[in-house]
């Protein structure tokens, strides 16, 4: 039994020289256009709770809270289905299909939900975050205000249909 406690004590111990190592750049002072650090100091934990950045904080830890709550309650059902499976091949099948989005990659999982929701403004709850589905049939802001000038660029007219209307617009890196 003492045998399979020693890979989890050795992750652990990977882990704590990491946050060690990270833990001293948080003690000691910045010098700005510099590689090397200054004295101890207790100032960056100071900042931290200043009123500046006590709303990111606070942010933070609801986010964070709030994650690990849905986790929990979209996890335990589908732990107690692989749990109470009938078969080791439902359980395999279950399993494969639970680990499977972790092996693919963003873009594929984006272009997926794009064909499994459509694009649909009903659907598409998410569309008034930037770089998400627009209605290309009304005029956005930056066209409104800066009007194509000659050159290849042409205007559609009003009366031009437009075919679908609603496009996936993906955010620029």
């Amino acid at each position: 039994m003492r045998l399979l406690l020693a890979p989890a004590l050795g992750v652990l111990a990977i882990f704590a020289v990491a946050l060690g190592a990270l833990f001293q750049y948080s003690v000691v002072a910045f010098i700005p256009g510099s590689l090397q650090t200054g004295e101890l100091t207790l100032a960056n934990f100071r900042s931290v709770i200043s009123p500046q950045y006590l709303g990111y904080v606070w942010d933070t830890v609801v986010l964070s809270l709030a994650t690990t709550a849905l986790t929990l309650v979209a996890s335990y059902p589908v732990a107690y289905a692989l749990a109470r499976a009938p078969s080791r091949a439902v359980r395999s099948w279950l399993l494969v299909l639970t680990l499977a989005p972790f092996f693919t990659g963003a873009i594929v999982r984006t272009y997926a939900w794009i064909l499994v929701l459509g694009n649909t403004p009903g659907v598409c709850l998410w569309a008034a975050i930037p770089g998400g589905a627009q209605n290309y049939n009304q005029p956005d802001d930056e066209s409104r205000h800066n009007p194509p000038r000659g050159g290849s660029e042409r205007t559609r007219p009003a009366s031009e249909p437009s075919h679908s209307g609603w496009h996936l617009r993906m955010p620029a890196r």
